[in-house]
């Protein structure tokens, strides 16, 4: 498998909007929802595959709405979306790396996630 991490995202109002997100890959590969707003490029490019920690925040409704990424030591790398009070923590071992993505879409919304989760595999 090639070397493959989470590069960054599409998202509405500057990489603040609440959950209207598109994943890049390092290889250029993305999801292609549509949103009813426009939607700019964010990335974190080869710092996807320093992320040791997430911490991925939902509304009430278990809505996707943001994510903020972690080196090893704690320090902020990236951050998409808006955050809300509901957070989820998930941790990436040093020889993992997040290669995609599982989530189904948000009621009749073309780019709103719910039951989120990320694929992880194992370094080269």
């Amino acid at each position: 498998m090639e070397d493959l991490w989470l590069a960054g995202f599409e998202n509405d109002n500057n990489g603040k909007g609440n959950g209207r997100l598109n994943f890049i890959l390092s290889d250029g590969k993305r999801t292609t929802q549509q949103s009813d707003t426009a939607m700019t490029e964010h990335m974190m490019n080869a710092k996807g595959k320093e992320i040791r920690k997430v911490q991925i925040f939902t509304s009430a409704t278990n809505r996707l709405n943001a994510f903020k990424f972690f080196d090893k030591n704690s320090m902020l790398i990236f951050e998409i979306g808006q955050v809300t009070d509901t957070m989820k923590e998930v941790h990436i071992e040093e020889d993992e790396q997040i290669v995609g993505f599982r989530a189904k879409l948000y009621q009749n919304f073309t780019c709103l996630y719910t039951d989120f989760s990320f694929m992880v595999c194992k370094k080269n």
